[in-house]
């Protein structure tokens, strides 16, 4: 039997004071002019972490779609280490380039960075219950993440000033490219929709603090497809469209296998 593996984890060992402190920093951010935040946008196509404008992404490209772009903003960070000896500039710069800090709100790069660490030992946690229901050691995941280079991201939703174009979303279609990602969901209607093995969509429901895990297409690969690394988007909901002036907020934490030693 093969599985859309979604599921949420509440108790899930995180303190809630550094999630929404991560949480009330971005949003601060991301409420900011244009022309602060491009102050650490990506400075070219291709470097990873930094502010992305909004409509200037397109997830649905990964799996060959053509759509129009993303409605959405983002910003993002990596592990900030150096890169270890032996790889390529193009490899070092894929996931080893340096993260680009906003200088306000103030508190922007130690709540993130505390987040981050405690996204990551979450992960962790979660690895290694896997490990038990693929009747494994408990550690057996540990060789392959000793240096990860997992990515933490915020997604904001800002409200719409403009009708969107046929088939515009906020994110459209794809699966997560590494092992697992954790997903914390602004309250309300959130627009996440996985697609199940029926090809019917499905409306993920936030419930905040819960984390919602996904697993990407690594695991699937790891599992030889028992665990299936889910179709998922995010749409744009009816009263958003009707209010026109809805926004949220999505905090994401994408497991990424690391350098093995």
């Amino acid at each position: 039997m093969h599985f859309n593996w979604f599921f949420s984890i509440s108790n899930h060992g995180i303190p809630i004071e550094i999630l929404e402190d991560c949480w009330k920093s971005s949003i601060q951010f991301f409420r900011q002019s244009e022309s602060e935040k491009i102050k650490v946008g990506m400075p070219f196509p291709g470097y990873p972490y930094g502010f992305v404008p909004i409509e200037k992404e397109n997830l649905a490209l990964s799996k060959g779609e053509s759509v129009p772009p993303d409605l959405k903003e983002s910003f993002s960070i990596g592990p900030g280490l150096e890169p270890p000896p032996g790889l390529s500039a193009d490899e070092a710069q894929f996931v080893f380039s340096k993260n680009q800090w906003p200088d306000n709100p103030i508190d922007f790069k130690r709540r993130w960075k505390s987040c981050y660490k405690s996204l990551s030992d979450c992960a962790d946690r979660v690895l290694r219950l896997l490990s038990f229901a693929l009747d494994l050691p408990e550690n057996w995941f540990d060789r392959f993440f000793m240096k990860p280079i997992s990515a933490m991201r915020v997604n904001y939703y800002p409200e719409l000033s403009k009708e969107p174009l046929e088939n515009q979303l906020r994110a459209s279609a794809y699966s997560d490219y590494g092992s697992l990602t954790l997903l914390l969901q602004d309250e309300g209607e959130s627009g996440l929709k996985i697609l199940n093995k029926e090809n019917e969509c499905i409306s993920v429901k936030p419930f905040k603090p819960d984390l919602v895990v996904n697993i990407g297409d690594l695991m699937e690969r790891w599992t030889n497809g028992e665990w299936v690394s889910s179709l998922h988007r995010v749409t744009i909901p009816k009263t958003e469209i009707q209010k026109k002036s809805q926004e949220s907020h999505w905090l994401f934490f994408n497991n990424q296998i690391g350098m093995l030693e």
